[in-house]
């Protein structure tokens, strides 16, 4: 160790057992630091993660104010866009049409039936 440190006066005499005693310590001190550094976030990381979770479950467990009102306007918009989607009448006259016409000998003599102008 003497050779690498490249210090002529440890190349002289022994290193006292109190220097090293000291080194062990702060060297122990340091590593006992860093360990609760990484258990600290560590569990802070887990407590982050374990909050967002909770907070998110409660927000779709639990219900809010606007959640019915939001199911009411859904109800009504979908109401109103079947009645506007509702074309049975317009198939029914259709329908009606299409057997006068086949059902007739010829357009006009149904154009005449319907028409009822006096000459």
């Amino acid at each position: 160790m003497k050779k690498y440190l490249k210090l002529e006066s440890l190349r002289s005499a022994d290193v006292p057992p109190e220097l090293d005693l000291r080194i062990l310590a702060a060297s122990r001190m340091r590593q006992t630091a860093l360990r609760r550094r990484r258990r600290l976030r560590l569990a802070a990381g887990g407590i982050a993660a374990a909050a967002a979770f909770l907070v998110a479950a409660g927000i779709g467990v639990l219900p809010g104010s606007a959640a019915p009102a939001s199911v009411r306007e859904d109800r009504a918009a979908t109401a109103a866009l079947a009645a506007m989607s509702d074309w049975t009448n317009v198939e029914q006259a259709g329908y009606n049409l299409a057997s006068e016409i086949s059902g007739s000998s010829s357009f006009f003599e149904l154009a005449d039936s319907r028409t009822n102008f006096e000459v």
